[in-house]
Parts: C-alpha cells; structure tokens; sequence
C-alpha cells in the first residue's frame, strides 16, 4: 500500500528526471559530434517534454491516522527578513559612525565631513540607511538556501557574514570613504572599525533570532491506497476513484522574493 501523494510525487519526480537526462544525454551528444569532426555541423537533438495529462486509478485500502508534516513558513520568512536587515542596517550605521567619532583622526573635519553628516543629519542617515538595508536584503536572499537551519531557526554564521561582507563593501571600502582610511592611521582606524563593527554585530544578532523559527506545522489526512491492476479488480466499485491532473512543465526562478505574503 502507498500514500497517493507518494504516487503523485513519484510521477512528477520521474518526469523531471526524464527531461534531466534527455538535456544531459543532448550535452554529450554536442562533445561526440565536435570530436567526430564530421558531424560537428549537425544540428544537436534535442526534446523538451511538453504538456500532458494523466489520469491515475486508485482504490481505497484504509484511512489511516491524520499524518503530520513540516514545511518552512517563506512568506514568514521574507518577512522576517526585511525586518532583521533594516535593524542590522541600523547597527551596521551606527556602529562605524561611533568608531570613527571616538577615534584621534575624527579632529579632522574635513576627513571625517562624510560620517559627520551621516551622525548629524537625520534624512541622510536614514537615506544611506535604507541603501545598506537594501544591499544587506541582496546579499541574505544570496543565501537564503544556507541561511535555514535544519531546525527552522536561521543560521547566526551566515548572516552575520552577510552582514560583514556587506559593511566592508559599503562602509569600510566605500569609495567615498577612501581617503578616510588612507595612510596607516587610516588603515588602523579601518582595523579597529571592523573590530567593532564585529563585536557589535556579534552581540545583536542573537537577540534578534533567538525566537525565529519558520517551521509550521501542516495536518493532513491520510489514506492507503492502491494502483495495482490486479488489487484494484478485487475492490468493490465504489472504492476505486480516478485523479486525472495536467502537467505543465515550466522554467521557474530559484529565488522567488515576493511570491505570496499571506502567513497561513
């Protein structure tokens, strides 16, 4: 006996599987006809499985306790993450603006003009904040297959690298920012940003995590079934039903950032 998702899910993964070693077995064919030499003008074979429809017998053997599964919460978590990398973004602002004004060159005005208007003028720091915040969102959704733990929580590792690779390039080597840094004060104060900005980093982010956690739980029926001709003969008519489904294979996006944001 088997779960009719099984059996659904066994079709469809044997379908792509199809289409994978169709492509593969086309790839080996190109190298084949470059070696022959004579056949490397040929045109490359090729099939693409198009749409089709399928209809699956099934009768009933038994209903069985409601199964339980786990599936990640993403538009919880697209959430979640726009709101951690506006706070980090904050964090990441403040915690240069404070390196820099504590350190001996911050007597230089005309060195440090940048970060003191960044410390002093709201709107330009709540501008520049927004540009971190979004740069910081690009460099997280590059990670979003790595930043899931097994758990549910997020991995504290890989977006604290997140939140360091974007300070570096956007705070520490800004280009507006060079001459700040220049000579070895300015690679000293550099050191000793970065330093800080770890710690500061180090220290919020898990706060910020410690109660995230997108798993949800999902209760499904579960039902026994059967496919097999010869068990499906010894069944009473009205326990044999019919599941007739279109497949439509598609080309899809590998990160889909603003797909759906209900939190059912």
């Amino acid at each position: 006996m088997a779960q009719l998702q099984s059996i659904i899910s066994s079709v469809l993964r044997d379908v792509l599987v199809a289409q994978h070693e169709a492509n593969i077995y086309s790839m080996s064919l190109c190298e084949s006809y470059r070696k022959d030499g004579h056949t490397e003008l040929f045109p490359l074979p090729a099939i693409a499985i198009g749409e089709m429809e399928l209809e699956i017998r099934y009768g009933i053997k038994a209903v069985a306790a409601q199964s339980i599964q786990f599936e990640i919460n993403y538009p919880l978590l697209r959430k979640t993450v726009r709101k951690l990398t506006a706070q980090l973004a904050k964090v990441m602002l403040e915690s240069v603006i404070n390196s820099i004004l504590s350190s001996p060159l911050a007597a230089d005005k005309e060195r440090i003009k940048l970060i003191e208007q960044l410390s002093t003028q709201a709107e330009i720091n709540r501008k520049f904040s927004s540009f971190l915040d979004q740069k910081l969102q690009d460099s997280v959704i590059g990670q979003f297959t790595n930043l899931l733990k097994d758990d549910g929580g997020i991995n504290s590792k890989v977006l604290r690298s997140c939140v360091m690779q974007t300070g570096n390039e956007e705070l520490l080597y800004h280009p507006e920012l060079i001459n700040l840094f220049e000579g070895a004060e300015g690679q000293k104060l550099r050191k000793q940003t970065y330093t800080d900005l770890e710690k500061s980093i180090g220290d919020i982010i898990p706060q910020l995590i410690k109660e995230v956690n997108f798993k949800r739980k999902r209760i499904f029926p579960s039902v026994d079934v059967t496919v097999a001709a010869d068990e499906l003969a010894k069944l009473p008519e009205e326990c044999i039903q019919s599941f007739r489904f279109k497949v439509i294979p598609r080309n899809m996006p590998l990160n889909l950032t603003d797909v759906g944001e209900d939190n059912d």
